[in-house]
C-alpha cells in the first residue's frame, strides 16, 4: 500500500468517525423493530441465508501467533478448528476426528505439537494429516 492510499484511507476513516448523520443523498431506511435482534426465527434465517454464505472473521493472527497454536470457532453452526501450521500457513478444519467424529480439541484455544482426539487417540499434524493411531 502506498502513502497516498494510506492518507486517503485515514481521511475516509476520519470522515466516517466524525459524521452524525447519513451522507448527503443516502436513501431513507426505516428503523428495524427491536424483536429482529432477539427473535430465534430471524436468527435461523440469517444463519441459513447470510452468515453461512459469507466471509466471516474467525480469528486474528495474534490469537494464533505461532506454529502449533489453535483456536475453536463455532459462530456459523459448524465446529471449526483454526490452526497455525509449521509452514506458517493458517488452516481451518472441521473439529471432527475422521475416526468416530469426536472433537479433536475441546479447549477454546491453546498450543500443541499435535492435535489428538481424546476419544481413541488419533493424532493429526497442523496441516490436517493423520499421523498416528493409538494401538
Amino acid at each position: 500500500m502506498n502513502a497516498a492510499t494510506i492518507r486517503n484511507l485515514k481521511r475516509l476513516m476520519e470522515y466516517e468517525a466524525s459524521r452524525e448523520a447519513p451522507p448527503e443523498g443516502f436513501p431513507f431506511l426505516p428503523d428495524l423493530p427491536g424483536g429482529r435482534y432477539t427473535d430465534l426465527r430471524f436468527y435461523e434465517l440469517e444463519m441459513e441465508h447470510i452468515w453461512r454464505k459469507a466471509w466471516l472473521l474467525a480469528a486474528h493472527l495474534d490469537e494464533i501467533p505461532e506454529a502449533g497454536c489453535f483456536r475453536l470457532w463455532d459462530n456459523a453452526g459448524q465446529p471449526v478448528l483454526i490452526v497455525h501450521g509449521e509452514d506458517d500457513e493458517i488452516r481451518a478444519f472441521y473439529n471432527t476426528c475422521s475416526h468416530r467424529g469426536a472433537p479433536v480439541v475441546t479447549e477454546e484455544s491453546g498450543k500443541r505439537p499435535r492435535l489428538t482426539c481424546r476419544y481413541h487417540g488419533w493424532s493429526y499434524s497442523h496441516d490436517g494429516e493423520l499421523v498416528a493411531i493409538r494401538d
